[in-house]
């Protein structure tokens, strides 16, 4: 999105769960760069 808060996406929004939760759905809703298409 151009603007607000994006962050609590990737845990959907559920403030509820602890921080360490949090932390791995962002890393799992991460997926790594490939690397320029040839």
């Amino acid at each position: 999105p151009s603007y607000g808060s994006w962050e609590s996406a990737a845990f959907g929004g559920d403030w509820g769960k602890s921080g360490d939760e949090r932390r791995q759905d962002k890393i799992n809703a991460m997926t790594p760069w490939a690397g320029p298409a040839e």
